[in-house]
């Protein structure tokens, strides 16, 4: 995207400037200070980095308890006792938009629910809704978010597509909220309930946004544009077309697809441990699987049977 911003900056009449985003926090001299075309530092140091450098969860240069990551606390599977929080969405009405893309013959993916002759969207298309969504997630997931963020369970419970995840990325992404500022919320959220949120939980949440999501950007900011032409196994399989319906016999697979496929929406561990794992070790193209992950970046125009007015 940089380069072709660039580009089409040299092909105009007019100076163009280029600033870094203000929705990410690795400024280019961080990226120059930590990472180099040689050698790039494995996550964890990036993130304890990030830590040190913004004061997050920091006693003076150590981290608060003296204990920077509690990944190995978070890896519980659910219990089936476990109450699960109702996910927060939304009534957008998007019928003129799903009427626009049918007149052009546009395809989506998703099953569009029509609900006395309207079409709903169930994400956040604005930052009040978006903040809604967050302030959600802060008072009635964020106290179990670490413990169960890996977790999968494949019950037909209208609770369990979302588990205990925030479902924000959508917003941060499109700039509706800045990643500080959901970071100092959730900090301001932990502080004030000290005995429903542990350490384990916030940390956790905060090690995916100030830890992962960074990284991932980061790399792709020193790396491109060679990274995107690497492939390490030269694997060349073509995606499996279930992919694209979700019909097969492996259980945590066809969840993870159809999830997608009906709510444009997977949890990391759906994505990486299960869809991703599953086209590295059956040798599928990076190309192919690139794609895929591609088109749920936008999202379907989907809802659930019953959507909630929200914001």
């Amino acid at each position: 995207m940089v380069k072709q911003l660039s580009e089409l900056g040299e092909q105009l009449p007019c100076e163009c400037i280029a600033v870094s985003s203000e929705h990410f926090l690795t400024s280019e001299d961080m990226l120059t200070k930590w990472f180099s075309s040689e050698k790039l530092p494995v996550m964890e140091t990036f993130y304890r980095n990030m830590r040190r450098h913004y004061g997050i969860l920091m006693e003076g240069s150590k981290p608060v308890s003296g204990k920077w990551n509690y990944d190995h606390d978070n890896r519980e599977a659910l219990k089936k006792d476990v109450p699960l929080p109702e996910p927060l969405v939304f009534a957008n009405d998007v019928t003129g938009i799903v009427e626009r893309l049918r007149r052009h013959g546009i395809k989506s993916l998703g099953e569009i629910t029509e609900q006395s002759g309207k079409y709903h969207l169930l994400w956040p298309v604005n930052r009040k809704q978006s903040q809604a969504l967050l302030e959600h997630f802060l008072r009635y997931c964020l106290p179990q978010f670490g413990r169960y963020q890996d977790a999968m369970i494949t019950s037909d419970k209208p609770q369990s597509w979302s588990l205990f995840h925030s479902r924000i990325a959508f917003s941060l992404n499109s700039k509706m909220l800045h990643p500080l500022d959901v970071i100092n919320q959730a900090l301001s959220h932990w502080q004030a309930n000290p005995d429903a949120i542990s350490l384990a939980q916030i940390e956790g949440f905060i090690r995916q946004i100030l830890g992962w999501r960074e990284y991932m950007r980061a790399i792709y900011l020193v790396r491109m544009p060679e990274y995107a032409g690497l492939n390490f196994f030269n694997h060349q399989r073509a995606l499996p077309d279930f992919f694209w319906h979700g019909e097969t016999n492996m259980s945590c697979v066809r969840h993870a697809i159809r999830q997608s496929l009906e709510y444009g929406y997977a949890h990391h561990i759906q994505r990486l441990m299960v869809t991703g794992n599953f086209a590295l070790l059956s040798g599928c193209s990076p190309d192919d699987v690139d794609q895929w992950y591609l088109v749920f970046t936008w999202m379907p125009l989907n809802g659930p049977k019953s959507p909630t007015p929200g914001g």
